[in-house]
């Protein structure tokens, strides 16, 4: 997708790729009922970004192309209770963790007089999270709504609120 990209004076646009990867394990602590089970999951997280033929202007209208390239890395421990209801049909999640993460990005772009401009940006921290989870399961298949809101401290401190749906199957 065509996104806008803003960095010191200059606004690009162009096309813009992603890739997102996700790999995690979950292993249960206690279940001190039938219906209530207390678990750790880690996981690994990966989102890289790429702009590769930009177009746009500075701000005084000197026209541009340029490059991007991203990546925010992040290993996440929370600990979650989940509480089912309906016969084990539909359940609630609560967890708390930290994310350790790590991002690095950097932005490229040149005049038609070949005057370069360049932004590198880096930082890494260690911020809580919590998370809010709807559950169903039907067939085998397990039906989750999720929401995660989070929290990054680097220059300034950033809430980032995530909405998911995901879908999974047992075997």
């Amino acid at each position: 997708p065509t996104q806008p990209v803003s960095f010191k004076d200059a606004n690009l646009k162009g096309d813009i790729t992603t890739l997102y990867t996700k790999l995690g394990i979950e292993r249960n602590l206690l279940r001190p009922s039938k219906t209530v089970n207390v678990s750790v999951l880690f996981d690994l997280e990966s989102r890289k970004v790429d702009g590769k033929s930009l177009i746009g202007s500075r701000s005084d209208g000197t026209p541009l192309t340029g490059n991007l390239q991203s990546k925010f890395k992040s290993q996440n421990l929370m600990i979650k209770a989940s509480k089912s209801i309906l016969k084990q049909d539909f359940g609630v999640l609560i967890g708390f963790g930290l994310s350790k993460w790590n991002f690095s990005g950097e932005g490229h772009a040149l005049t038609p007089s070949s005057i370069k401009i360049d932004k590198t940006a880096k930082a890494n921290g260690i911020d809580p999270f919590a998370e809010l989870n709807l559950h169903f399961i039907k067939n085998n298949f397990e039906y989750e709504l999720g929401i995660r809101r989070g929290r990054i401290s680097a220059d300034k401190i950033l809430w980032l609120d995530r909405l998911s749906f995901s879908i999974s199957k047992s075997f």
